[in-house]
């Protein structure tokens, strides 16, 4: 997902110059104080350049550090997906390091499962004892504070576990909307950036644009580490006396810890940008379905969340082999042979008992007698035939297809009138009708 949030507000020479010129700056700076020195001459400016006064060669700098910027935009993407432990999940660092976070998340879910249960024996007695009343306080607070570190700091499931906390992190609000809606966040974000207002998406915008500077700032720190090491380990330069060493020894570590320091703020900051990534599909979801094509008539979290899945599946993998092929139809439509019979079609509904009745009514306008009359009619979207409900003339009309449902009557005399009536429910309706004795 880290692919595709990249600016999205139209705010790109803030968010390229705040971080990655930035923090880019400090570092070719600090490298000309700090491993310059220890450079030969000639490795530092060639002679061509040496030639040149000082204004040629902040120019010269500042070219080199534009081109660096750039770079460092450019491989955003790969350098987010290296600190996450992407390239070396399957090392055996990396191995050993997911096994341990998925420990992590393993004893803090059941610690939670373990809290909410105690929680609900102890409510039963908050009117009978204080001192229970008490103690639920601080363990409902205990209990808030785990789930929530969970929820930011890990993916819903074990197995999606990565060996850093940042990739986790990062991890755990691209699962958010599957785990909500059953959205799959990878491939509906470049079509929810459509919906998302500019105010919002600027929010967007600067946490990423937080992100990014601390982790740049962390990899360029070490960076500057080992150039520090390499150059001293090879020229040897520090080595010739133990002041020089101790300062080096120092400006190595000091350099190591900066990159830590900065990786630890990055993984905050990448959570605060995960805030605002959940909320965007939080907030602009429906305009997004709306956009897509579908109505939005669903009533239940369920029934949602099964639309979702069906968009986000049919995106990524097209329709199932198993589905029946798409008819082009109009909403409700009738045809018959000869195709070019003339036909009346009428459509209404009934509600009664909370159960909605379809009527579909055809007409045969010709003077002959049709065959193989097609009644089509759709439901709208959340909206289920229930099975064996549909009459033609009060019996049973044979039923084919799946939202357009078309029903198949043999033949039509002329003039003559043929009535279709089905039920329609929702998915919920008939889950409850199921659910009850007898059903």
């Amino acid at each position: 997902m880290t692919s595709i949030l990249s600016s999205i507000s139209g705010q790109f020479s803030k968010s390229l110059i705040l971080s990655t010129l930035l923090p880019t700056a400090f570092f070719v700076a600090l490298s000309l104080v700090l491993v310059a020195p220890m450079l030969p001459s000639e490795a530092v400016w060639p002679t061509g350049l040496e030639a040149l006064d000082v204004q040629w060669k902040v120019v010269v700098i500042s070219l080199v550090t534009l081109a660096l910027s750039g770079a460092l935009y450019n491989l955003n993407i790969p350098i987010i997906r290296f600190y996450e432990g992407y390239p070396w999940q399957e090392s055996s660092l990396g191995k050993r390091w997911t096994r341990q976070y998925q420990a992590e998340l393993t004893a803090a879910s059941v610690r939670i499962r373990g809290m909410r249960t105690l929680l609900r024996a102890m409510a039963k007695r908050l009117t009978e004892d204080q001192t229970v009343a008490k103690q639920y306080t601080e363990i409902i607070g205990l209990w808030k504070k785990l789930w929530e570190r969970t929820e930011s700091g890990f993916p819903g499931r074990v197995e999606l576990v990565l060996p850093t906390r940042l990739g986790n992190v990062i991890r755990a609000f691209e699962y958010y909307p599957y785990l909500q809606y059953e959205m799959d966040a990878v491939t509906l974000w470049p079509r929810l950036i459509a919906k998302i207002d500019k105010d919002y998406a600027a929010t967007i915008d600067e946490a990423k644009t937080s992100f990014d500077f601390m982790l740049n700032s962390s990899l360029l720190s070490a960076l500057l580490g080992l150039a520090l090491l390499a150059v001293g380990l090879l020229r040897g330069t520090p080595l010739t006396a133990w002041s020089a060493a101790t300062i080096w020894s120092v400006e190595v570590t000091v350099c190591a810890g900066f990159s830590y320091a900065f990786c630890l703020a990055a993984i905050g900051r990448a959570g605060a940008w995960g805030q605002v990534v959940m909320g965007a599909f939080d907030l602009y979801r429906s305009d997004l379905l709306k956009q897509l094509g579908y109505s939005s008539t669903v009533s239940t979290q369920s029934e949602e969340r099964q639309q979702w899945y069906e968009i986000s599946r049919q995106m990524i993998v097209g329709p199932s082999p198993s589905d029946p092929p798409a008819i082009p139809a109009a909403p409700t439509y009738a045809r018959a042979v000869p195709s070019s019979a003339k036909l009346e079609v009428a459509r209404g509904i009934k509600v009664a008992n909370n159960i909605v009745t379809v009527f579909l009514r055809v007409r045969n306008l010709e003077s002959i007698e049709v065959r193989n009359l097609v009644i089509g009619d759709t439901l709208p979207q959340g909206y289920w035939l229930e099975w064996n409900s549909a009459r033609a003339d009060g019996g049973f009309v044979r039923c084919i297809g799946v939202n357009p449902y078309q029903f198949l009557v043999d033949r039509v005399a002329s003039g003559r009138i043929v009535e279709v009536t089905y039920r329609a429910v929702t998915l919920a309706k008939a889950v409850s009708q199921t659910a009850q004795p007898g059903a």
